[in-house]
């Protein structure tokens, strides 16, 4: 950790770089902010699993995005147990 001029210290921010090989959970990832990131994660050589509620939305943005080797996605809602444990067991 680096020190700041008054002696706090802090985390340095990551940067791209360090997301390269590491997988990312997005939710809402089927359109809007979600897919935006999901797109950034990707092109910066993150894994991605992408969650949302809306099926048809997500199969859609899989396709769109092309990526079927770095993404692995979940219909769900992340207020279910279940869908959380399976994103953290895909990841």
């Amino acid at each position: 950790m680096k020190q700041t001029p008054d002696n706090q210290s802090h985390r340095s921010p990551a940067t791209y770089a360090d997301l390269a090989g590491q997988v990312a959970i997005v939710t809402g990832a089927a359109a809007g902010i979600g897919l935006a990131i999901t797109t950034a994660l990707l092109d910066q050589g993150c894994h991605v699993v992408m969650i949302d509620l809306d099926e048809t939305a997500l199969n859609g943005s899989l396709k769109k995005i092309g990526r079927s080797d770095d993404t692995y996605s979940i219909i769900g809602s992340v207020s279910n147990p279940d869908i959380i444990q399976k994103a953290c067991d895909a990841a």
